[in-house]
């Protein structure tokens, strides 16, 4: 009986330790907060965004609310058209630049060379308050190191297709040419995009 009890409590253990996301979804657009640890001078040490995201075409739109290291606040838009080369920027009401874009495209994806780590709820661990997430991490092999961590959330109509939910790069080129030092939150993530979601800004 014993024997039996043990080999119950290891076989619910390893249920509950399987992964679970295998993909993820190429179009979504969520609200994303971003803190890079980059930030010099005039640039964004912390943006709450809208995310339009498209792997197959590698395309993404940020409309995001910037506060900046000297303190002042702006709205930005930012259009990387990675398959064109190109990158738009513009302030709202202000000039527009366009310039090329030579870095590749990075997804918010589960990453080929990352590990699954297990599984661990976001938020209350009883109930149905919770989230319950697949953690996957890599180590960069090479001088001065670098690592990954990426949670990912099952959609609901396919529990493999997950989406992103939490993702840090450290010393490790991300999906934004600028920086390597970064950390990523998603909120609201919908694969229902607006109209015309990758059109350049206005401005332009």
């Amino acid at each position: 009986m014993k024997l039996l009890c043990l080999c119950l409590l290891f076989a619910t253990a390893f249920a509950q330790i399987q992964q679970r996301c295998k993909t993820t979804p190429s179009l979504w657009t969520a609200l994303m907060r971003e803190i890079n640890y980059d930030a010099r001078g005039s640039e964004a040490a912390f943006r709450f965004a809208r995310i339009n995201y498209d792997a197959t075409g590698q395309r993404i739109k940020i409309t995001e609310y910037e506060e900046l290291e000297s303190g002042r606040e702006e709205v930005v838009y930012e259009l990387f058209l990675f398959q064109e080369g190109k990158y738009y920027r513009a302030e709202r009401g202000g000039q527009c630049a366009v310039n090329e874009l030579t870095t590749p495209f990075r997804p918010f994806g589960i990453v080929p060379q990352a590990r699954f780590m297990g599984t661990e709820y976001l938020g209350a661990i009883s109930g149905t308050y919770g989230l319950l997430v697949d953690h996957f991490h890599y180590t960069v092999d090479r001088l001065g190191g670098g690592s990954y961590w990426g949670s990912f959330a099952p959609s609901l109509s396919n529990p493999s297709d997950c989406y992103p939910v939490l993702q840090s790069y450290v010393n490790e080129d991300g999906p934004f040419p600028t920086h390597v030092n970064a950390h990523f939150t998603f909120l609201n993530i919908t694969a229902t995009l607006p109209d015309n979601p990758f059109s350049p800004p206005a401005e332009c």
